[in-house]
């Protein structure tokens, strides 16, 4: 929930206005909050306006959108798991849990949670203990050595499109498409 990448910053960059800064330390703050019923009405209260600023902007160009859905999505979700981080994880998957089990009118959320395979049996446990909707599964097979050039080269193509400067020299696309190997 912390960090550059946590929930506190996106969340702070997502609601942030021109004139209208939200720290991200301020919601880290309250989020983490000892009284856990204020904290839970704190992020349900976040992502109600995370959601209707959603829905304004897609008003914008359709006056009769109906709202988005919330997407949470996090990346490597093991992550959850480690010891460092057990009263971060615990609170943001506990005030998942209540704000899905009691949402808001208005608000369809999703959890994208990206795992490694050894740490399936984890997401199903912690989910079943929450009560939540059981997921459902999208397995992804191990990328071929054929692709990790793609995978090094094509972000960068895509950023350049985007007017970003960033190259790799070609001698270490190889080396890294060759999954590290130094033949």
């Amino acid at each position: 929930m912390s960090g550059p990448e946590g929930l506190g910053q996106k969340l702070a960059d997502w609601l942030s206005r021109p004139g209208a800064a939200v720290n991200p330390g301020d919601i880290y703050t309250r989020l983490m909050a000892d009284d856990f019923a204020a904290a839970a009405a704190e992020f349900t209260k976040l992502m109600k306006i995370a959601a209707e600023r959603a829905h304004d902007e897609r008003r914008i160009g359709d006056p009769g959108a109906p709202p988005p859905a919330l997407v949470i999505a996090i990346d490597q979700a093991e992550e959850l798991l480690s010891p460092e981080n057990a009263a971060e994880s615990e609170r943001l998957l506990s005030l998942f849990a209540g704000f899905v089990n009691e949402l808001p009118p208005g608000v369809e959320p999703f959890a994208l949670l990206t795992v490694r395979a050894d740490s399936a049996a984890w997401l199903y446990q912690t989910i079943s203990e929450r009560e939540l909707e059981v997921p459902k599964p999208l397995t992804l097979l191990p990328l071929p050595r054929t692709s990790y050039r793609d995978v090094i080269v094509k972000p960068i193509d895509v950023a350049a499109r985007h007017g970003k400067r960033i190259s790799i020299q070609a001698a270490l696309t190889e080396q890294l498409g060759r999954g590290g190997d130094r033949r």
